[in-house]
């Protein structure tokens, strides 16, 4: 048991062995599957890198640490979709400075710090594509939890959750439900703890399948 957000939560730990997919030829999937994308996306992503490049700026992607499998930190890669300062503010204190985190949930359609290019990019989950060199490097999976933030997975009390004993994805059970508009990744720990028991082939077909039809949807994923 334990506390998140003043409510008892019970841990739930994995229980039995996972498939021969999940332990072997998952991994074997997003390397041959995510070097076919990568390939294919890469005069998409030269096209983005250019407009981002006028738009924002020099820094065309933007990086942030993330929880990985096992609780390892990985750094997460995507496209910049807003102008700089998006989450921190420093405030001075007697002695120092102290960085305070403004960062409520993943996205927020009506931030003021979006740009046109940025909205786009969001709406339409391209923000999202270099997080397939993420999955070529072992960082991620194409289907998975999708990673938190170490510092908001602390304080929230979900370090040690089973979501984090299977990489975390591109995509997966909470980006394609309903909760993923709720903007808050706790609503869906209990998508992420029944996929993290159950993984199979057929399932991250599924996912991916059901990823592509909420981008041709416009709905992002």
């Amino acid at each position: 048991m334990s506390q998140l957000q003043q409510t008892p939560q019970l841990a739930i730990e994995r229980s039995g062995v996972q498939s021969l997919y999940g332990r072997r030829l998952k991994r074997v999937f997003d390397i041959v599957l995510g070097s076919i994308a990568l390939i294919l996306a890469l005069p998409a992503i030269l096209v983005l890198g250019l407009m981002i490049r006028f738009s924002l700026g020099p820094q065309v992607f933007y990086t942030q640490m993330r929880v990985g499998m096992d609780g390892r930190h990985f750094k997460i890669w995507k496209f910049r979709t807003m102008q700089m300062d998006r989450r921190a503010s420093v405030v001075s204190l007697e002695g120092g400075t102290l960085e305070i985190d403004r960062r409520t949930d993943h996205k927020k359609d009506n931030d003021p710090r979006h740009t046109n290019v940025g909205r786009l990019l969001r709406r339409l989950s391209l923000d999202e594509l270099p997080q397939l060199w993420n999955v070529i490097r072992g960082e991620m999976s194409l289907v998975g939890p999708r990673p938190e933030i170490p510092s908001v997975a602390e304080a929230r009390g979900y370090l040690d959750h089973v979501r984090h004993t299977v990489r975390p994805g591109i995509t997966g059970p909470y980006q394609v439900s309903e909760l993923r508009y709720a903007g808050d990744l706790r609503d869906g720990l209990a998508l992420d703890t029944k996929y993290a028991n159950n993984v199979t082939f057929r399932g991250d077909c599924g996912y991916i399948l059901r990823t592509f039809v909420a981008l041709g949807r416009g709905s992002g994923s």
